[in-house]
């Protein structure tokens, strides 16, 4: 019997394709991958990079988050400071009007002008040489101040960026990673607060301690609203945090989907392919060999 060539073009390509596909899940096997190539899975490939390129960007969002949440903690904790020296400024002064003596008042006006020194550091404080309280960004020392003969602050002047401080939080919003300007000049009216309290009780003139305590208290509100504005802004930075690592791994989770492979599942198939293979063979001999038999 003359076995046709058209029979052997046949066998053959089907041997090649079944070699291909056992060596496609031997490779699946041993990776534990099912897309190593783009050529694997076109489509699922180009997907794949699109949702990588979407996690670097969520990696670039998450690290402006964690960025602007270390700086607005760091302001909570330098106003929560600002705010024990308001009380202990009060309290001073509450001393001082009970027992107005000559020794009293030159310990108030010490311990204020040391209070001041306090309240100037921290004001100016920085975290990776970056001024907390300066808005915009910026890297000077925002709050100035201007001194007397003896050293003593006299005045703040607040000299930061007028703006507010913003990092990319996505494609289209932003996140504000510390007070603004307005809020920050507020302090420095607070700080002048200080000041008059202290210029009062030196000069013991009860009409300007008055007006002094007066002005402290209402000054006091400035502290209340940084505390309210940062309260705010914490909760947005936390929030785009918690957003961009869900994001991230949304997207690991459909990248996973389209290349890692079902193990068991490709033995299975390897064992399939293999036999399917070795009984090709088998068709393949006979073929052969029917041929050499009847060209003999």
């Amino acid at each position: 019997m003359r076995v046709s060539s058209d029979s052997t073009s046949t066998i053959l390509p089907q041997l090649n394709q079944l070699q291909a596909r056992q060596s496609q899940l031997q490779s699946t096997i041993s990776s534990g991958k099912k897309l190593t190539t783009a050529s694997d899975a076109p489509a699922d490939a180009a997907l794949v990079a699109r949702m990588s390129t979407e996690q670097q960007a969520a990696v670039s969002y998450r690290r402006n988050a964690d960025l602007a949440i270390t700086y607005l903690e760091t302001s909570d904790q330098q106003l929560s400071m600002l705010n024990q020296f308001h009380d202990q400024a009060q309290g001073l002064l509450e001393n001082y009007q009970a027992d107005p003596s000559a020794s009293q008042q030159q310990a108030t006006v010490e311990t204020l002008n040391a209070l001041l020194e306090q309240i100037n550091s921290t004001v100016n404080d920085t975290v990776n040489d970056q001024t907390i309280f300066g808005s915009d960004g910026v890297s000077t020392t925002p709050f100035t101040t201007t001194r007397d003969a003896d050293g003593n602050i006299t005045s703040f002047t607040y000299e930061g960026g007028t703006g507010d401080w913003k990092l990319p939080g996505s494609a289209t919003a932003q996140i504000s990673a510390g007070t603004s300007g307005t809020t920050n000049q507020g302090l420095a009216d607070w700080a002048n607060q200080v000041v008059a309290l202290r210029d009062a009780v030196a000069a013991g003139d009860t009409t300007a301690l008055t007006a002094a305590s007066d002005g402290l208290g209402t000054a006091e509100d400035n502290l209340l609203v940084a505390q309210v504005e940062l309260g705010g802004k914490l909760a947005r930075a936390e929030a785009v945090r918690t957003s961009e690592d869900n994001r991230y791994n949304l997207r690991q989770d459909s990248i996973n989907q389209r290349t890692e492979a079902n193990v068991t599942e490709a033995i299975v198939q390897f064992n399939q392919v293999n036999q399917a293979y070795q009984a090709s063979l088998q068709v393949a001999s006979m073929t052969m060999n029917l041929s050499l038999v009847d060209f003999l």
